[in-house]
């Protein structure tokens, strides 16, 4: 409103169809009354001269004296309201819910649908590397008996599903980037999708995955290649 020091300055507001002229008695910080999608709005908090059937105060009282901020606040609604006026209360974190109740649905729903992605993620992975260690027993086998370690036939494996989970992230994280970027410009404020968040799900990915084929590497590399070629 173009004031350096605005309390003490008066102003002309609508108060219903009258113009009144009013003074600034305070100031408060920003804070959203509407869903989070929207921009903060300005506002201006008023009081009546008289009091009239309805009309909202805001009130800020600290978590734990609620109950009796509520009782105290009744007492004097009661010693000064009309005949017609009724008293009741909500409160601004309420607000804030019912505002994201969508949001909160949907990370929900998004939630579930990771964990079973994730799950079903695995269990393909697993089956994979007990169907390809069996299918190269006797591989296993040759390279032990020309003087391969144990370790160097994990790594071996390793590099291969390494290179499928990063071939796999190099084509998923773009499209996730664009899509979450598409969400948040729903959004008047937002964050920003910094890089580490992407090297961190590279990063998480390649522990799951490596610990699930270390295991059934191991175990096929530890048998004994007598056997195996024996068998085969």
């Amino acid at each position: 409103m173009g004031f350096d020091n605005p309390v003490g300055q008066f102003i002309d507001i609508a108060w219903g169809r009258d113009i009144r002229n009013a003074q600034i008695i305070g100031v408060v910080n920003d804070f959203h009354v509407a869903p989070l999608k929207e921009p903060i709005e300005p506002m201006i908090f008023t009081y009546p001269r008289r009091f009239e059937l309805e009309g909202n105060v805001y009130i800020k009282v600290h978590p734990a004296g609620i109950p009796q901020a509520l009782e105290h606040i009744q007492n004097v609604f009661d010693k000064h309201k009309s005949p017609k006026m009724r008293f009741s209360y909500q409160f601004l974190d309420d607000e804030y819910a019912r505002f994201n109740r969508s949001e909160q649905a949907m990370v929900s729903v998004f939630g579930i649908m990771a964990v079973v992605c994730v799950l079903i993620s695995l269990f393909g992975i697993y089956s994979m590397i007990v169907l390809s260690t069996r299918h190269r027993r006797k591989e296993i086998a040759v390279r032990k008996v020309f003087g391969a370690e144990a370790v160097d036939i994990a790594a071996m494996f390793i590099r291969e599903y390494f290179m499928m989970v990063l071939i796999a992230n190099v084509v998923a994280q773009p499209v996730v980037y664009w899509l979450m970027s598409r969400w948040l410009q729903n959004y008047a404020y937002r964050v920003n999708i910094a890089w580490w968040m992407f090297a961190a799900v590279l990063a998480t990915t390649i522990v799951i995955v490596l610990a699930t084929v270390l295991g059934q590497v191991l175990k096929a590399a530890n048998g004994n290649p007598a056997e195996v070629v024996k068998s085969e």
